[in-house]
């Protein structure tokens, strides 16, 4: 849905001039140089929600992605050999909260609550029988644990889940889960397999929302046509979903909006290069997002809420993952 592999960055202290917290005017994001250029790599940057001031934000010894609580005492991030660890921005106080000994049960997706007592992450488990892991590329299920480590809890589904975010009242989290379609229903007479087409795609996406107290869950977008679901990003008070979607007719992706009752399904922008990870300004007036504007390479861009107003805000090398300071 976007460049594999990149770091999805969430608000860390911005500080355009500073040791300070982000303040609400700032944009998180991840500048990819090329090998080429000098600082070749992905940097952690931070700009001015109007894109002036950008600036290289230190990564102390992060290696993953990693997210600031709400509260901006400490950063959660996954380390090396893929555990879960907290420590204060300045880098003091570094905890392991959840150590991994098992390289295949590598944490993932680290997100502080809004109260900054309880953290959540996605964790590889072992798939329930008959899945098809090579369509799936594994399953994974979310974790929601205490900020020293303590009480974890899984929230079961049937599905593998990817990319949770927390509900701004922490009772609910939306997630993307990947499930198999089971055996593909195709055309043709084998076992003349060069003329077999496969008419069905083997794997289902949707849009899946949580319940932290009783762990009930339940899909309120799905689709089963090649139709792709990103990340899935809360409004102000939770009363809308924000998140990408792309398809073979659209592979760049667009930006659309849902109910977390999952009705009011709208799709928010129309854009030629597409439009991916969007993240919601404090107020909730605008949204953030990836999009490609130059030859393939892709920029940090705002909107309103309902799609009018674009801003491109990055104008140099390829800026992906926005997150609007919360």
């Amino acid at each position: 849905m976007r460049s594999a592999g990149l770091i999805i960055v969430a608000l860390v202290a911005g500080l355009l001039g500073g040791a300070t917290p982000a303040s609400a005017g700032k944009i998180l994001f991840t500048r990819v140089i090329p090998p080429s250029q000098p600082m070749a790599g992905a940097h952690v940057m931070v700009m001015r929600s109007d894109g002036s001031g950008a600036r290289r934000v230190p990564k102390h010894r992060l290696k993953g992605s990693i997210d600031l609580s709400p509260d901006g005492r400490r950063v959660a991030w996954i380390d090396g050999a893929g555990g879960l660890v907290t420590e204060t921005f300045t880098g003091r106080n570094l905890r392991v909260v959840w150590p991994i000994r098992r390289a295949n049960d590598g944490l993932s997706s680290p997100r502080w609550s809004p109260s900054s007592k309880q953290i959540t992450v996605t964790r590889g488990v072992d798939p329930p029988a008959g899945w098809e892991k090579d369509q799936t590329g594994g399953f994974a299920q979310i974790f929601v644990l205490r900020a020293d480590g303590r009480r974890r809890r899984r929230l079961s589904t049937p599905v593998h889940m990817a990319s949770p975010n927390w509900s701004p009242d922490g009772r609910r989290i939306v997630a993307v889960g990947v499930r198999p379609r089971g055996p593909e229903t195709c055309t043709g007479t084998p076992p003349v397999y060069l003329d077999v087409e496969c008419t069905t795609p083997p794997v289902h996406f949707g849009l899946w929302v949580i319940n932290v107290a009783s762990r009930a869950a339940r899909e309120i977008v799905g689709y089963d046509d090649g139709t792709r679901v990103g990340r899935g990003v809360w409004s102000l008070r939770g009363r809308t979903i924000a998140f990408d979607r792309s398809s073979p007719d659209d592979p760049e992706g667009q930006l659309w909006t849902v109910r977390p009752d999952g009705s009011g399904l709208h799709q928010l922008t129309n854009l030629q290069g597409g439009a991916q990870a969007p993240s919601w300004s404090p107020d909730g007036r605008r949204l953030a997002f990836t999009t490609q504007t130059r030859g393939g390479r892709s920029d940090v861009a705002t909107m309103r809420a309902d799609g009018s107003g674009l801003r491109i805000l990055t104008h140099s090398a390829t800026n992906v993952n926005p997150d609007w300071s919360r």
